[in-house]
Order: structure tokens, then C-alpha cells, then sequence
């Protein structure tokens, strides 16, 4: 996307050491230049200029607290993406430190000009993050949300839904696929999935269950359960490096999604699967409730067993075509999500320069 008149992107980067340089080399290398547009030295900036972080670095962020106040001071807006607060709000499923370090993050995006956050959920998150741990804050650094794109392939492929004659009970022998997308780690709730199917397998249910997503933290007995589940390959598979393509393909060909994190920032898997017609099965959380509405079903504080009996329900609505569609979910594509960023910030640079000139 071209950037707005009068302004210039520049990638940046830096190290807990390091200060911030433009990232010419890594930006010549993936636009394929056949020669560097620059050296990697340290950044120039100016008052008007605007400092969006867009990747996640916590400990990196903190470090460089005091050069990006000082940006502020020079009249630079800085402002942050925030994905999510789960590290503070939900801590026991993090590794040790990790809370610190996130509460440390907070309090550098605290101190900026804006947060960009991900969701209204997340937003409100940091919101009441900010009033009871930064309170002098409130009012002083703007929070806004915005939603991610969605669009794995630019042109996805319809859906090819299979028949729908016969009872429930036939249509499972069909195989219905369920499709579970995310990182191998606690929070993710697959260990809740992995027991309704084995409630389901032992009923006589014979749906498939499909995990895309890599090992991640604190799974080494999940992990060592899925490979040696003895349904595994059989109605139990597990891709742990799936490509876009592939995902794309699982997108079109499965029957439902089942997203069951206990928190997220946002949700993606449910707008992705949105955008290609896959109905959607989720753990009634917030933001769920706020990406999905009525267009998801959803199982709650019960866990496995909860999901086991909406599973079950959720094939007899299929089987007759009553199940919650998901179409109507708000879809945004990355160049949408693009665009509304750089109004945001944008905005946030307007507003700072008229407050200034008061």
C-alpha cells in the first residue's frame, strides 16, 4: 500500500543493546532488490514524525523505554499495536517471566501517545489495565481498535459441501472433519477437544479431528499424548507445519471449526473460517462472543463434557442444515486493516499537533 503524502515508511528495528537503525537490508532482501537501498544506521526523526510498533518485543520495547520517551519529547508520536493482555490476565498459562515481562511492555505502551489495539475486548483490557496500573495515564494515551484481515488466499476457493441426505448418524459415517488452528499450548484448550472426541470416538461417533499448529510451551504431556493416540492418522491428525496453502485447503474442506482458547486477543481462525462459509463451534468467551455473534455455536464453563453435548447437537442442526452459519461475520481484508491503521495514526498525529499549538 502507498504510504500517505508527506510521509515515509521506513522498517526499524533494534536489540535490548542496540539502538533503533532502518531495517534496509532485510526490507531490500524480501522486496527481492537486486542491490540494498541503504545501510542499516541509526534512525533520524523529526517532530511530525510518527514511531508505530508494530511487532510485538517486549523485553526490547522496555529497554529502548527511555529513547522512545525521548522521541515523544522531540515531538514524534509513538504509538503501539496491542494483540492482547493475556500474559498478565491469564498468567498460569505462560512460562515464568513471561508476566513481568509483559506487565513491563504495558507500562512503555502506557506511556505513549495510542495503542492500536486488535479487538474492543482487548481494547477494554488495556483500558482497565491502564486506570488501575497507570492511572495518570487515563486520557492521556489513546486506545483504538481496529480488526485483522483475513485473507490467507485473496481468491479462496468455495466450499464444497458434502451431502446432507440421511440421518446424523450416517452423516458421521461420512467422516466429518472438525479443524482445530493454533500453536500446541495450554491456552489453546486442546486438551477440552481432545477429550470430547475421545467421549465422542467412544459413543460410536466417528467425526475426524484435524490440529494445525506447531509445539509450543508447557505441552510436553499434551504433545506426548497426541503422538501416541491411537486414533492418531486415523481420526486424529496432527500438522505441525502447515503451509498457507495447505491451511487453505483444510479451510475448505473441513465441516467446522472449533476454536476453544480460554483467552485471545482477537480470533482469527474464526474469520478466516468465516470468510470461506466454515461453520464455527467456540468456548463462550468475550471476545468470541464479539468477532462470532450468533453466528458460532457455543460451549461453555463445563469444558470437555460441555463440548462433547455441542458437538453431538451441532451434528443433528448440520445433518438438517440448522447449524449457526458463520457468513455474516465482519470480514476484513490485510489491506483494509492496513488502511485503518494508518488512519488511526494518522489521526493521532493531527490531534497531538492541534493540541500542541494550544
Amino acid at each position: 500500500m502507498n504510504p500517505p503524502v508527506d510521509y515515509r515508511v521506513e522498517p526499524v528495528y533494534a536489540t535490548v543493546e542496540q539502538p533503533y537503525r532502518y531495517a534496509r537490508q532485510f526490507t531490500s532482501h524480501f522486496l527481492g532488490a537486486a542491490e540494498p537501498a541503504g545501510t542499516d544506521e541509526p534512525i533520524d526523526f523529526t517532530s511530525g514524525d510518527i514511531f508505530f510498533a508494530l511487532d510485538l518485543q517486549p523485553h526490547v520495547q522496555a529497554a529502548q523505554s527511555r529513547f522512545l520517551k525521548s522521541l515523544r519529547l522531540c515531538g514524534v508520536t509513538v504509538n503501539f499495536m496491542v494483540y492482547d493482555l493475556l500474559p498478565v490476565s491469564m498468567p498460569h498459562f505462560f512460562p515464568r517471566g513471561t508476566q513481568q515481562a509483559m506487565a513491563d511492555w504495558l507500562s512503555v505502551v502506557a506511556n505513549s501517545d495510542g495503542a492500536v489495539c486488535i479487538s474492543d475486548t482487548t481494547a477494554s483490557e488495556f483500558a482497565s489495565w491502564v486506570r488501575f496500573n497507570a492511572p495518570e495515564r487515563v486520557n492521556r494515551c489513546a486506545i483504538d481498535n481496529i480488526y485483522l484481515g483475513s485473507d490467507l488466499d485473496p481468491k479462496p476457493r468455495p466450499r464444497q459441501s458434502k451431502s446432507r441426505n440421511g440421518s446424523a448418524e450416517q452423516r458421521v459415517r461420512e467422516k466429518l472433519s472438525f479443524l482445530v488452528v493454533g500453536t500446541i499450548e495450554p491456552r489453546k484448550g486442546h486438551s477440552d477437544v481432545l477429550d470430547a472426541f475421545d467421549l465422542a470416538w467412544k459413543s460410536g461417533l466417528s467425526p475426524e479431528l484435524v490440529l494445525v499448529g506447531k509445539k509450543g510451551w508447557m505441552c510436553e504431556d499434551l504433545e506426548d499424548r497426541i503422538v501416541n493416540h491411537p486414533e492418531l492418522n486415523l481420526s486424529l491428525h496432527w500438522l505441525a507445519a502447515a503451509k498457507d496453502d495447505e491451511l487453505e485447503r483444510l479451510y475448505v474442506e473441513s465441516d467446522c471449526l472449533i476454536a476453544a482458547s480460554f483467552g485471545e486477543g482477537f480470533g482469527l481462525p474464526l474469520v478466516e473460517a468465516a470468510a470461506r462459509g466454515l461453520p464455527i463451534i467456540a468456548r463462550d468467551i468475550e471476545v468470541f462472543r464479539e468477532v462470532a455473534g450468533n453466528c458460532a455455536e457455543y460451549f461453555g464453563a463445563g469444558g470437555h463434557s460441555d463440548l462433547f453435548q455441542v458437538l453431538r447437537r451441532w451434528i443433528e442442526l448440520y445433518s438438517s442444515n440448522q447449524h449457526p452459519k458463520s457468513a455474516s461475520i465482519k470480514q476484513n481484508s490485510w489491506d483494509q486493516c492496513a488502511k485503518e491503521v494508518l488512519a488511526r495514526l494518522t489521526r493521532e498525529q493531527i490531534s497531538r499537533g492541534l493540541h500542541n499549538k494550544r
